[in-house]
């Protein structure tokens, strides 16, 4: 019998024991956990570390059986942590059926089946009811779930090793009717990825003068421009530049059922995506196939600048308006943030209170005014939403805008001394 105090089964470190029928040859027959989930098992809460001393007895009983002793030091009688001790009386009895069995294995031809020389994996695999099980596939890559499993339609699901996917037809979860006194069998093939099994993601950058969307004769290639590819399947991120035709690739990009997000990076200052257009795409080519993400950039034309007029104010009573004899406020820094090109402008209210900004691409921005010492911003407010949902809570007064082409924007800022109610 072998201890494992802190592991969780219906509490934490609640503790767990394994009683291993062994074979003549030393080997192990099958293994029995006993742990608060066992029926006519230990009650055990949080931290009662059963499992941390395990001593033979011998057979008290009589039935043939070595029964045994179980310390559960952090157990609570009569006292904090004054433990516990659990004498079993183990039953040769076969025990009841596992409720989900499975193997996990490498399918290197891909078909699905555990073939001669297909060996197993090691890795771990869960079972999703209203309480997560987990249990670890053995050296040939099988597994099984003991104890209690509450009978109905569970989902099992499998963690993929990096290197390996889903073989073709096959998903790295699935759907298992459990039923009392019956096994419920899930089996998980994998496929090593290889150079031809993986996948390749390519484009071209170009500049869409008319804002169709479409690479025109004459509309020119956009090289050295910077694309990232982010593969959600393991997590690896990747970034490569485009070549003098405009044109990017990706290799060794995980097939579907993996799923790769292809972004661009910061656009030029003049430019933004055409209409119809994305700066990003989530892609699925086929195990190896090739998915294809261009991205037209429609430079900005002198008449598609956005305009954005700043007017700061001395808001002696604190209302968030400008009201008739409150004062210019000049020498107020204002900064503005551009968020499809990364670039960030300054600019300084004038003996007037006011400042303006002309050259704004038509797209997210975020203007931001940080008051002078010893004044707090009224208005406008300081906490805002992104384009990308997210939400920005800065100190000082911030304007967020997504302006159309040729737009005028309005922010007015007031500052009230720190005294102002």
């Amino acid at each position: 019998a072998v201890g494992a105090p802190g592991h969780a089964v219906g509490g934490t470190s609640s503790g767990d024991l394994y009683v291993m029928f062994m074979n003549s040859d030393g080997t192990v027959k099958r293994t029995t956990e006993v742990n608060a989930e066992t029926p006519n098992g230990p009650l055990l809460r949080d931290d009662d570390l059963f499992g941390s001393s395990v001593a033979a007895l011998g057979d008290l009983d009589g039935n043939g059986v070595a029964d045994i002793a179980v310390g559960a030091p952090g157990h609570a009688v009569g006292g904090l942590h004054s433990g516990d001790l659990y004498i079993l009386l183990i039953n040769e009895a076969s025990p009841p059926p596992p409720p989900v069995s499975g193997t996990v294995f490498s399918d290197t031809d891909g078909d699905g089946v555990q073939d001669p020389g297909e060996r197993g994996i090691v890795t771990d695999v869960y079972v999703l009811t209203e309480q997560i099980r987990q249990t670890g596939t053995n050296s040939g890559g099988n597994y099984y779930f003991t104890g209690s499993i509450p009978p109905g339609d569970r989902t099992v699901q499998v963690v993929v090793p990096p290197g390996f996917v889903p073989s073709a037809g096959t998903s790295f979860f699935e759907t298992v009717t459990v039923a009392e006194g019956q096994t419920a069998t899930a089996d998980f093939a994998l496929e090593p990825l290889s150079p031809a099994f993986t996948a390749t993601v390519t484009g071209t950058v170009f500049s869409d003068t008319d804002g169709d969307g479409v690479q025109d004769p004459g509309e020119d290639a956009v090289s050295g421009y910077t694309m990232f590819a982010v593969d959600l399947w393991d997590g690896a991120i990747r970034d490569t530049a485009t070549g003098a035709d405009g044109t990017y690739s990706f290799g060794d990009i995980t097939p579907a059922p993996g799923v790769t997000l292809v972004q661009t990076g910061l656009l030029p200052h003049d430019h933004t995506i055409s209409p119809g257009g994305s700066f990003f795409a989530y892609v699925q080519p086929e195990r190896g196939g090739t998915a294809t993400f261009d991205v037209p950039l429609h430079p900005v034309l002198p008449a598609e600048f956005a305009t954005l007029y700043i007017m700061a104010y001395r808001d002696d009573n604190a209302n968030g308006m400008a009201d008739p004899g409150e004062e210019a406020f000049p020498g107020v820094p204002v900064s503005v943030y551009m968020f499809h090109t990364g670039q960030l402008e300054y600019a300084t209210t004038g003996p007037d209170g006011f400042t303006s900004k002309s050259d704004i691409v038509p797209a997210g921005f975020l203007a931001r005014a940080v008051p002078p010492d010893g004044y707090r911003a009224t208005s406008p407010v300081s906490a805002v939403q992104t384009p990308y949902g997210s939400t920005l809570d800065i100190l000082g007064a911030l304007q967020l805008d997504n302006p159309a082409p040729g737009s005028v924007h309005f922010m007015e800022i007031g500052l009230a001394p720190v005294s102002a109610e």
